[in-house]
């Protein structure tokens, strides 16, 4: 049991450091080169191929590469040419050049800014529709460019869909930017709306219930800025559109008050 548990100990210790040899720029095979090589000093190709489990001349072109970016060495000895790691310190190499590649960048953004044109006025309707998990998704990300505040109704089940990451961006999104979520759900939707709120939704969303026998909710709806947009998902179809007009937003947002003054507050209906 006590080699086990040595053996689980270093294999979570190797998938760190490649982990972390990943966010320097290196890929998981190359992460690997470079731990092997560290742990054993010089090596001739052929061996470093077999540890890798790739074919010589894939390994030589990888090998190649990785002198280019710094972070390898060639060594010709009596035996013949091998190659080698930098020390870590070697390394600082790669965190320069993506400090370069930053640089490059915002030069780059700020040239975009002074010679594009600002965003050209939308003088006529956009409607956008959106498909799958993915379609989802992105209309959750356009919500998130809400100035001040969202306006919606939600069935509160949208996460078994967009996972828990993209849920916790939004959530931080919400209280980095200070946007007010406004939200109506349905009686049937309390268990899941109360769950969310003992974990913190009431820091930035405000939530009232209305039964649903006086008005019906499905999906969700978001109403922002001057867009109107629903989403859907039902027996595996999921599908949303997204309304960009102001006459329909200031519409939609009367409905919404209407509803929201005939709707109770959550808090009527659960305790912390």
């Amino acid at each position: 049991m006590g080699d086990f548990v040595k053996l689980a100990s270093n294999m979570a210790d190797t998938l760190d450091i490649i982990n972390e040899l990943k966010q320097l720029g290196l890929n998981e095979v190359e992460g690997r080169a470079y731990l092997f090589l560290s742990q054993r000093g010089t090596l001739p190709i052929m061996r470093l191929s077999k540890l890798l489990n790739l074919p010589r001349t894939t390994t030589y072109r990888m090998c190649e590469g990785m002198v280019k970016k710094k972070v390898l060495e060639w060594v010709v000895e009596r035996q013949g040419t091998r190659i080698k790691s930098v020390n870590v310190d070697g390394l600082k190499v790669l965190v320069k050049e993506k400090q370069q590649e930053v640089e490059r960048m915002t030069q780059a953004l700020g040239k975009l800014k002074t010679n594009l044109p600002t965003t050209i006025p939308i003088k006529h309707t956009q409607v956008r529709y959106y498909y799958g998990i993915e379609g989802l998704r992105q209309l959750v990300w356009n919500s998130m460019r809400a100035k001040d505040a969202i306006y919606g109704y939600s069935v509160y089940s949208r996460d078994k869909y967009t996972g828990e990451k993209l849920e916790e961006e939004y959530w931080q999104t919400c209280l980095t930017n200070n946007i007010k979520d406004y939200v109506i759900v349905n009686t049937d939707a309390l268990e899941r709306v109360r769950h969310a709120y003992l974990l913190g939704a009431h820091k930035f969303q405000k939530i009232r219930v209305i039964p649903e026998n006086n008005f019906y909710i499905s999906g969700d709806t978001y109403i922002y800025n001057n867009i109107y947009a629903v989403n859907f998902w039902e027996n595996d179809e999921i599908f949303g559109v997204e309304i960009e007009n102001s006459e329909i937003v200031k519409v939609q947002k009367a409905i919404f008050n209407y509803i929201w003054e005939r709707a109770k507050p959550l808090e009527k209906y659960i305790t912390k």
